[in-house]
Formats: C-alpha cells, structure tokens, sequence
C-alpha cells in the first residue's frame, strides 16, 4: 500500500512521537521543543484512497466528528501523563 503524508508540522521529516486512530481518523502528536520547554502539537487527518494511492486530508464529512473527538481525547491524556511524569523529578527534590 503506497501512502502519502501530508504532515503539517514544521518538520516533515520528523515522525509523529504517538498516533491514535479511530477508524480513518488519526490524531498524531508532534514533539515541539523551543525556549527550553517541550511542549506538544496535534494534528487530525483522515486517510482517504485516491487512485492507488492512500493519502491524508485534514478536512471531514459530518459522520467523522465523533471520531475526531475520540482520538482528541486520547492525544490530550497522552500528553497530560506526559506532562506529568516530566514534572514528577521536580517534584520529588522539593
């Protein structure tokens, strides 16, 4: 299966550093490191075949919205207990 991505993170060759996929749906998570934070961004694509061809939009049909928010809701818990454990050793020395 050919597959075109069209990641639009700044950086498009860097890999997404979790996915979570609800049917077509796809939320990935994108590392975003600057000014001495990390930080997370997400971007929600479905996957559509086009041809041959499996490729990714960021528009969706009505019928999608439910899975939007399903993988929304993952990335955001993912990135919470991320949050977390980064915070854990400072809170640990206090």
């Amino acid at each position: 299966m050919k597959t075109t991505n069209n990641h639009s993170g700044d950086d498009t060759n860097s890999s997404p550093v979790q996915t979570f996929d609800a049917g077509r749906v796809r939320a990935s998570v994108w590392p975003n490191v600057g000014g001495g934070t990390s930080r997370y961004k997400v971007t929600i694509t479905r996957s559509y075949k086009k041809g041959d061809t499996w490729t990714r939009s960021r528009t969706f049909f009505q019928n999608e919205l439910s899975a939007i928010c399903e993988v929304a809701a993952k990335a955001k818990r993912w990135i919470e207990r991320q949050e977390l454990a980064a915070a854990q050793p400072a809170l640990v020395g206090t």
